[in-house]
């Protein structure tokens, strides 16, 4: 069913981290989304493929989302997708705006997509970007988005504009020039002269130096790697499996779960 002129919607903000038993049900239930499916990635990203299939030619769907996924790892597939099926209109990035009542750790952003099944479109199309740099005063959170988005829907159509609270600017690349890979949409295009200049006069570090990971926290969960450095006898007496939860406890927290001894 593409039938649709608009979708709208702010999706679920649930990661792949701590919710594996969501995914694998969803597929489960669902195969088709195991075609989409990606480790790391975020339960919204399906909501945005599903979103856009369901538009009608030239139809349009506007999300408000966490601002991460242009650049995730965990979103290649969801990128691919966008960009074999829509026109990237707007992104705006609302910085630390907060948005939610409630909610620890916002960033986000609200970008609108067209359906689109011209190649040719897409590839020359120019992404307008808005970027939040200040607050808005106001005695509440409605008040403040309320003054925000009263003042975005002043400027968002003009070529661009800049004061002490947004700076709005075509995207210095062309959706052509955009793949799965990580999607840096809301840099200035003064930046990107200076980032292009800097990347031709320098090698990159990776050329002649192996880069690698520093000091990593312990995992929370036992990976494929991690149980190849315990014996069968470890691993066959407390019947660790892959995914079994690693947790770190002090003597006290140890004596109080009054385990029975193997």
């Amino acid at each position: 069913c593409r039938d649709f002129d608009y979708v709208c919607a702010n999706p679920p903000y649930i990661g792949e981290k701590g919710h594996k038993e969501l995914f694998r049900s969803t597929i489960e239930l669902y195969p088709y989304w195991k075609e989409y499916y990606l480790g790391k990635m975020d339960y919204l990203y399906w909501f945005i493929i599903l979103g856009l299939s369901k538009l009608k030619e030239g139809g349009r769907l506007g999300f408000i989302t966490t601002a991460y996924w242009p650049t995730a790892d965990g979103a290649a597939k969801l990128r691919k997708y966008i960009l074999g099926n829509a026109v990237i209109l707007e992104v705006i990035d609302l910085g630390e705006t907060k948005v939610f009542e409630g909610a620890l750790g916002q960033h986000n952003m609200i970008f609108t997509l067209e359906r689109c099944s011209d190649a040719q479109k897409r590839k020359e199309n120019r992404i307008k970007v808005a970027r939040v740099k200040r607050e808005f005063e106001g005695k509440s959170i409605k008040e403040i988005v309320e003054k925000l988005l009263a003042h975005l829907e002043t400027y968002i159509n003009g070529e661009s504009y800049t004061d002490e609270y947004i700076d709005i600017f075509p995207s210095p690349v062309r959706q052509g020039d955009l793949s799965e890979e990580a999607w840096y949409l809301v840099r200035s295009p003064e930046l990107d002269n200076i980032l292009r200049k800097v990347n031709k006069t320098g090698q990159q570090i990776g050329k002649f130096l192996h880069v690698g990971c520093g000091v990593l926290t312990n995992r929370d969960a036992v990976s494929a790697e991690n149980i190849k450095r315990l014996s069968q006898l470890e691993i066959s007496k407390s019947n660790i499996k892959v995914g079994d939860g690693v947790f770190v406890l002090t003597m006290e927290e140890y004596k109080a779960l009054n385990l029975l001894p193997k």
